[in-house]
């Protein structure tokens, strides 16, 4: 009875172990790092345009973006296409501010940005997701294929 009592908590615990989160990762991996593996996949050729924490261009749309100061995160970046006529997006960032919100609000402010004008590109916004992985959060605006193939090519390099 013994042996099969330690069996079963060796089964539920190798179980437990192969169901592992990438929610609480905590990762090394900067956004730069993660934005190069991207366009070397080439799972980013639509977005043409980047920009991370510490440049110029970033830092002073920061508040804009994302409704904080460069200055609150910890690290950021986006990329995205730059003639403004598609929703697409990545943006990435971490830092003390309650990030997850902030990139919802910021797939709503695009939504918004197309609403009425180029409705499919809006749609992009409405579905929208957003998920920490290793202590960063990230929002990716895409089809539905190129949004899931995206968002398992950032798992798999925090991971």
């Amino acid at each position: 009875m013994r042996k099969n009592l330690v069996l079963i908590v060796l089964l539920t615990l190798l179980l437990l172990c192969g169901c592992g989160s990438y929610e609480n990762l905590k990762t090394d991996v900067s956004v730069a790092e993660i934005f190069d593996a991207l366009e070397q996949s080439g799972l980013s050729e639509k977005l043409d345009e980047r920009a991370e924490l510490g440049d110029e261009l970033f830092d002073e749309a920061c508040e804009a973006l994302y409704g904080v100061t460069a200055d609150e995160l910890t690290d950021g970046g986006i990329m995205y296409v730059s003639s403004g006529k598609s929703a697409d997006e990545i943006s990435i960032i971490s830092g003390s501010a309650d990030c997850e919100k902030l990139l919802n609000e910021r797939a709503k402010q695009r939504e918004s940005d197309f609403e009425g004008y180029a409705p499919e590109e809006s749609q992009k916004a409405t579905d929208a997701e957003a998920f920490e992985c290793g202590g960063l959060y990230v929002l990716i605006i895409a089809d539905e294929d190129s949004r899931e193939q995206i968002k398992d090519e950032i798992i798999s390099i925090i991971q």
